[in-house]
Protein backbone atom coordinates (compact mmCIF):
# COMPACT_ATOMS: atom_id res chain seq x y z
CA UNK A 1 0.00 0.00 0.00
CA UNK A 2 2.86 2.12 0.54
CA UNK A 3 3.76 1.94 -3.09
CA UNK A 4 0.23 2.35 -4.62
CA UNK A 5 0.41 6.11 -5.91
CA UNK A 6 4.09 5.96 -6.32
CA UNK A 7 4.18 6.50 -10.22
CA UNK A 8 8.22 6.26 -10.49
CA UNK A 9 8.24 2.44 -9.07
CA UNK A 10 7.84 1.49 -12.76
CA UNK A 11 9.16 2.49 -15.24
CA UNK A 12 8.77 2.37 -19.62
CA UNK A 13 10.84 2.85 -22.37
CA UNK A 14 9.79 5.78 -25.11
CA UNK A 15 10.49 5.87 -28.78
CA UNK A 16 13.96 7.62 -27.48
CA UNK A 17 14.98 4.75 -25.44
CA UNK A 18 14.40 6.45 -22.03
CA UNK A 19 12.91 5.10 -19.32
CA UNK A 20 9.81 7.09 -18.00
CA UNK A 21 6.96 6.66 -15.67
CA UNK A 22 3.91 6.11 -17.60
CA UNK A 23 2.34 9.36 -16.00
CA UNK A 24 5.15 11.32 -18.14
CA UNK A 25 4.36 9.42 -21.39
CA UNK A 26 1.74 10.16 -24.41
CA UNK A 27 0.92 7.72 -27.28
CA UNK A 28 0.07 8.04 -30.85
CA UNK A 29 -2.92 6.40 -32.66
CA UNK A 30 -1.90 7.59 -36.00
CA UNK A 31 1.49 5.85 -35.87
CA UNK A 32 1.94 1.98 -36.66
CA UNK A 33 3.22 0.33 -34.42
CA UNK A 34 1.65 1.92 -31.54
CA UNK A 35 4.92 3.56 -29.68
CA UNK A 36 5.51 5.51 -26.67
CA UNK A 37 6.36 9.49 -26.62
CA UNK A 38 7.99 11.42 -23.59
CA UNK A 39 8.23 15.35 -23.40
CA UNK A 40 11.60 15.02 -25.69
CA UNK A 41 9.81 13.27 -28.39
CA UNK A 42 7.32 15.43 -29.23
CA UNK A 43 6.66 19.08 -30.51
CA UNK A 44 5.69 21.13 -28.73
CA UNK A 45 3.76 24.18 -29.85
CA UNK A 46 3.19 27.75 -27.57
CA UNK A 47 -0.71 29.28 -27.88
CA UNK A 48 -0.14 33.00 -28.70
CA UNK A 49 -2.62 33.95 -26.14
CA UNK A 50 -0.93 35.00 -22.87
CA UNK A 51 -3.34 35.32 -19.68
CA UNK A 52 -2.76 36.20 -16.10
CA UNK A 53 -3.34 33.03 -13.93
CA UNK A 54 -4.55 35.38 -11.37
CA UNK A 55 -7.59 38.24 -12.81
CA UNK A 56 -7.51 36.18 -16.38
CA UNK A 57 -6.40 39.38 -17.90
CA UNK A 58 -5.17 38.18 -21.73
CA UNK A 59 -3.17 39.68 -24.25
CA UNK A 60 -1.82 38.68 -27.66
CA UNK A 61 2.01 38.44 -27.58
CA UNK A 62 3.10 42.19 -28.90
CA UNK A 63 1.02 43.33 -25.96
CA UNK A 64 2.92 41.35 -23.46
CA UNK A 65 6.34 42.20 -25.07
CA UNK A 66 5.28 45.15 -24.55
CA UNK A 67 5.33 44.86 -20.73
CA UNK A 68 7.55 42.20 -20.46
CA UNK A 69 5.34 39.67 -19.84
CA UNK A 70 4.15 40.96 -16.64
CA UNK A 71 0.82 41.35 -15.41
CA UNK A 72 0.39 45.36 -13.92
CA UNK A 73 -2.39 44.53 -11.21
CA UNK A 74 -1.02 40.87 -9.63
CA UNK A 75 1.58 40.34 -7.83
CA UNK A 76 3.62 37.63 -5.68
CA UNK A 77 5.32 37.85 -2.38
CA UNK A 78 9.08 38.67 -2.68
CA UNK A 79 9.50 36.65 0.37
CA UNK A 80 7.57 34.14 0.03
CA UNK A 81 6.72 33.76 -3.93
CA UNK A 82 3.04 33.56 -2.67
CA UNK A 83 0.30 35.63 -4.34
CA UNK A 84 -0.18 39.45 -2.75
CA UNK A 85 -3.73 40.49 -1.40
CA UNK A 86 -4.52 44.10 -1.48
CA UNK A 87 -5.89 45.03 1.66
CA UNK A 88 -7.37 48.69 2.54
CA UNK A 89 -7.73 50.85 5.23
CA UNK A 90 -8.94 54.12 6.12
CA UNK A 91 -6.39 57.50 7.11
CA UNK A 92 -7.09 61.13 7.78
CA UNK A 93 -5.46 63.17 5.70
CA UNK A 94 -5.74 67.22 6.01
CA UNK A 95 -7.64 69.50 3.84
CA UNK A 96 -7.20 73.08 3.83
CA UNK A 97 -10.19 75.17 2.76
CA UNK A 98 -10.38 79.00 2.81
CA UNK A 99 -13.23 80.69 1.80
CA UNK A 100 -11.93 84.12 2.13
CA UNK A 101 -8.31 85.32 1.64
CA UNK A 102 -8.62 85.23 5.81
CA UNK A 103 -6.63 82.11 7.68
CA UNK A 104 -7.20 78.92 6.08
CA UNK A 105 -9.13 76.45 8.35
CA UNK A 106 -7.70 72.49 8.09
CA UNK A 107 -9.94 69.96 8.75
CA UNK A 108 -9.54 65.92 8.89
CA UNK A 109 -11.10 63.88 5.52
CA UNK A 110 -11.08 59.84 5.54
CA UNK A 111 -9.28 58.87 2.81
CA UNK A 112 -9.44 54.87 1.33
CA UNK A 113 -5.60 53.57 0.86
CA UNK A 114 -4.37 50.34 -0.37
CA UNK A 115 -1.77 47.99 0.28
CA UNK A 116 -0.64 44.42 -0.39
CA UNK A 117 -0.18 41.49 2.39
CA UNK A 118 0.87 37.58 1.95
CA UNK A 119 -1.30 35.95 3.94
CA UNK A 120 1.33 33.18 4.12
CA UNK A 121 4.18 34.98 5.75
CA UNK A 122 2.45 37.87 6.45
CA UNK A 123 4.83 40.39 4.45
CA UNK A 124 2.91 43.68 3.70
CA UNK A 125 4.50 46.87 1.46
CA UNK A 126 4.57 48.62 4.70
CA UNK A 127 7.40 46.76 6.21
CA UNK A 128 9.85 48.01 3.82
CA UNK A 129 8.42 51.11 3.31
CA UNK A 130 6.54 50.99 0.06
CA UNK A 131 3.48 53.94 0.24
CA UNK A 132 0.23 53.31 0.02
CA UNK A 133 -1.98 53.69 -3.12
CA UNK A 134 -5.58 55.42 -3.62
CA UNK A 135 -6.15 53.63 -6.53
CA UNK A 136 -5.42 49.70 -7.00
CA UNK A 137 -5.28 49.09 -10.91
CA UNK A 138 -1.28 50.02 -11.93
CA UNK A 139 -1.24 51.39 -8.20
CA UNK A 140 2.20 49.54 -8.07
CA UNK A 141 4.45 50.59 -10.84
CA UNK A 142 7.34 48.74 -12.23
CA UNK A 143 10.82 49.65 -11.11
CA UNK A 144 12.61 50.87 -13.69
CA UNK A 145 16.39 48.99 -14.44
CA UNK A 146 19.50 51.14 -14.32
CA UNK A 147 21.22 49.78 -17.09
CA UNK A 148 18.23 50.00 -19.20
CA UNK A 149 20.33 52.17 -21.35
CA UNK A 150 23.07 50.53 -21.09
CA UNK A 151 20.98 47.08 -22.31
CA UNK A 152 19.59 48.88 -25.21
CA UNK A 153 22.77 50.00 -26.53
CA UNK A 154 24.16 46.57 -26.50
CA UNK A 155 21.00 45.52 -28.44
CA UNK A 156 21.20 47.57 -31.02
CA UNK A 157 24.63 46.85 -31.29
CA UNK A 158 23.97 43.40 -32.00
CA UNK A 159 21.14 43.85 -34.01
CA UNK A 160 23.13 45.41 -36.46
CA UNK A 161 26.28 42.77 -36.32
CA UNK A 162 23.42 40.40 -36.99
CA UNK A 163 22.45 41.81 -39.94
CA UNK A 164 25.75 41.67 -41.01
CA UNK A 165 26.69 38.62 -41.11
CA UNK A 166 23.22 37.36 -42.26
CA UNK A 167 23.65 40.21 -45.46
CA UNK A 168 27.06 37.92 -45.74
CA UNK A 169 25.73 34.81 -45.79
CA UNK A 170 23.14 36.07 -48.24
CA UNK A 171 25.66 36.91 -50.57
CA UNK A 172 27.51 33.73 -50.74
CA UNK A 173 24.36 31.79 -51.34
CA UNK A 174 23.23 33.63 -53.87
CA UNK A 175 24.70 34.00 -57.31
CA UNK A 176 25.76 37.50 -58.67
CA UNK A 177 22.54 37.73 -61.22
CA UNK A 178 20.02 36.70 -58.80
CA UNK A 179 20.99 39.05 -55.60
CA UNK A 180 20.96 41.96 -57.97
CA UNK A 181 17.51 41.41 -58.29
CA UNK A 182 17.04 40.22 -54.51
CA UNK A 183 18.50 43.42 -52.91
CA UNK A 184 18.09 47.22 -53.09
CA UNK A 185 19.62 48.70 -56.33
CA UNK A 186 19.46 52.40 -55.54
CA UNK A 187 19.68 54.72 -52.17
CA UNK A 188 16.55 55.76 -51.91
CA UNK A 189 13.68 54.56 -49.78
CA UNK A 190 11.18 53.83 -52.19
CA UNK A 191 13.26 51.54 -54.69
CA UNK A 192 11.98 48.07 -54.98
CA UNK A 193 13.41 45.25 -53.26
CA UNK A 194 12.03 42.25 -54.90
CA UNK A 195 9.92 42.25 -58.39
CA UNK A 196 6.57 43.55 -58.62
CA UNK A 197 4.31 41.76 -56.51
CA UNK A 198 0.29 42.14 -57.86
CA UNK A 199 -1.13 40.11 -54.78
CA UNK A 200 1.48 41.48 -52.04
CA UNK A 201 2.44 37.51 -51.10
CA UNK A 202 5.78 38.47 -51.17
CA UNK A 203 5.11 41.41 -48.76
CA UNK A 204 6.65 39.94 -45.46
CA UNK A 205 9.63 39.05 -47.65
CA UNK A 206 10.27 42.75 -49.17
CA UNK A 207 9.98 43.76 -45.00
CA UNK A 208 13.00 42.02 -43.77
CA UNK A 209 14.87 41.81 -46.93
CA UNK A 210 14.80 45.91 -46.93
CA UNK A 211 15.43 45.62 -42.87
CA UNK A 212 18.70 43.50 -43.41
CA UNK A 213 19.68 45.38 -46.29
CA UNK A 214 19.14 48.90 -45.02
CA UNK A 215 21.01 47.52 -41.91
CA UNK A 216 23.47 45.67 -43.09
CA UNK A 217 24.48 48.31 -46.15
CA UNK A 218 25.29 51.12 -43.58
CA UNK A 219 28.74 49.91 -42.82
CA UNK A 220 29.77 47.11 -44.84
CA UNK A 221 33.52 47.37 -45.43
CA UNK A 222 35.31 44.55 -46.22
CA UNK A 223 38.29 46.18 -44.59
CA UNK A 224 36.88 46.59 -41.68
CA UNK A 225 35.80 43.37 -39.36
CA UNK A 226 33.31 43.13 -37.57
CA UNK A 227 35.03 43.01 -34.20
CA UNK A 228 35.80 46.65 -35.00
CA UNK A 229 32.28 47.89 -36.19
CA UNK A 230 30.77 46.50 -32.82
CA UNK A 231 33.44 48.76 -30.91
CA UNK A 232 32.86 51.85 -32.88
CA UNK A 233 28.55 51.24 -32.24
CA UNK A 234 29.06 51.19 -28.85
CA UNK A 235 30.96 52.53 -25.75
CA UNK A 236 33.29 49.85 -24.08
CA UNK A 237 32.17 49.04 -20.61
CA UNK A 238 34.46 51.00 -17.87
CA UNK A 239 36.64 48.83 -15.82
CA UNK A 240 36.33 49.37 -11.63
CA UNK A 241 40.10 49.79 -10.54
CA UNK A 242 38.90 50.07 -6.85
CA UNK A 243 35.95 48.93 -4.51
CA UNK A 244 34.44 51.08 -1.19
CA UNK A 245 35.81 49.93 1.68
CA UNK A 246 33.64 47.61 4.37
CA UNK A 247 32.55 49.47 7.11
CA UNK A 248 33.35 49.14 10.81
CA UNK A 249 30.59 48.30 11.99
CA UNK A 250 30.87 44.68 9.62
CA UNK A 251 33.67 43.42 11.40
CA UNK A 252 32.57 44.69 14.96
CA UNK A 253 28.69 43.83 15.06
CA UNK A 254 27.29 40.61 14.31
CA UNK A 255 24.95 40.33 11.50
CA UNK A 256 21.67 39.81 10.96
CA UNK A 257 20.91 36.68 9.12
CA UNK A 258 17.26 37.38 8.95
CA UNK A 259 17.86 41.05 7.59
CA UNK A 260 19.62 39.39 4.61
CA UNK A 261 18.00 37.68 1.55
CA UNK A 262 18.51 34.51 0.43
CA UNK A 263 19.78 33.66 -3.15
CA UNK A 264 16.27 32.15 -4.76
CA UNK A 265 15.06 36.03 -3.65
CA UNK A 266 17.59 37.42 -5.45
CA UNK A 267 17.11 35.61 -8.26
CA UNK A 268 13.40 36.04 -8.27
CA UNK A 269 14.39 40.02 -8.98
CA UNK A 270 17.53 40.02 -11.49
CA UNK A 271 17.16 43.28 -12.55
CA UNK A 272 17.97 44.53 -9.05
CA UNK A 273 19.25 41.28 -6.80
CA UNK A 274 18.48 43.43 -3.28
CA UNK A 275 20.73 42.16 -0.76
CA UNK A 276 18.96 43.42 2.45
CA UNK A 277 15.45 42.44 3.03
CA UNK A 278 14.13 45.38 3.66
CA UNK A 279 14.77 46.10 0.06
CA UNK A 280 12.68 43.55 -1.53
CA UNK A 281 9.74 44.64 -3.78
CA UNK A 282 6.77 43.14 -4.69
CA UNK A 283 7.14 40.51 -8.40
CA UNK A 284 4.56 40.99 -10.65
CA UNK A 285 2.80 37.61 -12.26
CA UNK A 286 4.11 36.64 -15.32
CA UNK A 287 1.67 35.72 -18.19
CA UNK A 288 1.12 31.98 -19.10
CA UNK A 289 0.13 30.38 -22.23
CA UNK A 290 -1.37 27.26 -23.37
CA UNK A 291 0.62 24.52 -24.72
CA UNK A 292 -0.22 21.73 -26.89
CA UNK A 293 1.59 18.43 -28.32
CA UNK A 294 2.40 16.98 -31.08
CA UNK A 295 3.77 13.76 -32.56
CA UNK A 296 7.27 13.97 -34.04
CA UNK A 297 6.73 11.00 -36.26
CA UNK A 298 2.81 12.15 -38.03
CA UNK A 299 2.79 15.99 -36.56
CA UNK A 300 -0.70 14.90 -35.50
CA UNK A 301 -2.18 16.27 -31.80
CA UNK A 302 -1.63 13.97 -29.03
CA UNK A 303 -2.08 17.03 -26.25
CA UNK A 304 -4.52 20.10 -26.98
CA UNK A 305 -5.93 22.17 -24.19
CA UNK A 306 -9.10 24.65 -24.69
CA UNK A 307 -8.28 27.77 -26.55
CA UNK A 308 -11.17 28.89 -23.53
CA UNK A 309 -8.38 30.51 -20.71
CA UNK A 310 -10.75 29.80 -18.07
CA UNK A 311 -11.24 25.80 -18.55
CA UNK A 312 -8.69 23.19 -17.91
CA UNK A 313 -10.01 20.66 -20.08
CA UNK A 314 -8.63 19.15 -23.26
CA UNK A 315 -9.67 19.00 -26.65
CA UNK A 316 -7.39 15.75 -27.53
CA UNK A 317 -5.91 14.31 -24.48
CA UNK A 318 -3.58 11.21 -25.43
CA UNK A 319 -1.82 10.35 -22.30
CA UNK A 320 -0.55 6.80 -22.45
CA UNK A 321 -1.87 6.73 -18.25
Amino acid sequence: MATLIDSNKVKYLCSCNRLKPLSYLYYCKYCKPLTLKCKDCVIHEIDQKFFCTNCLDNKVQKEVMAVKYKCSSCFNCPNCNNLLLTRASSVKIPKDTAATNQSAQTTQQPQKVYYLICVFCRWTTREVGIPDVTSVPDGWKLLENPFNKRIHELTDAYKVIAAREKLERDRKKFPALKRRSLYISGSSATSSILHSDKYGILAPAQKRLAATASIGNQNLDPQITIEQQFKSLIKPAETIDSFEELPEEFFTKGSNINSITSIAQRHANPDFQPSKTNELYPLNKFYQSKESKRCSGCEHNVLKPESNIISIKFKLHQMAV
